[in-house]
């Protein structure tokens, strides 16, 4: 006795065959011949390298495009504080000339009334 149950028919051998040709088509349809897959494979391969060397080219560009920026921030910078260093010594130039108008005569007048000994 036979633990595997009861033989197949005949009819359920031509449809596992049927079953099993089908699924080999199946597989066979995406099969390609290895001369086909090495071509794809190349083209696969330049591709990939072009699109790299596009991707390092605008990697160039890019770091070039931000080095100028910085460059020209960077010299805007320094401009704003030129002027504003010109600016702080202008205010200071006009604060020493407004304070030698005002003590100027002050100390005029007060050395014209201070009794020196030969007068």
């Amino acid at each position: 006795m036979s633990d595997q149950g009861p033989e197949p028919t005949g009819w359920e051998l031509l449809r596992a065959l049927a079953a099993l040709r089908e699924e080999v088509s199946k597989i066979g349809g995406r099969v390609v011949p290895l001369d086909v897959y090495q071509a794809d494979q190349k083209g696969v391969a330049e591709r990939f390298g072009r699109v790299e060397s596009r991707a390092r080219d605008l990697e160039v560009n890019l770091t070039a495009e931000k080095n100028a920026r910085e460059a020209a921030e960077k010299e805007a910078l320094e401009k704003r504080a030129e002027q504003a260093e010109q600016i702080v010594r202008a205010r200071r130039s006009t604060q020493l000339s407004i304070a030698l108008a005002v003590v100027g005569p002050v100390a005029a007048f007060i050395l014209a009334r201070l009794p020196f000994g030969g007068a």
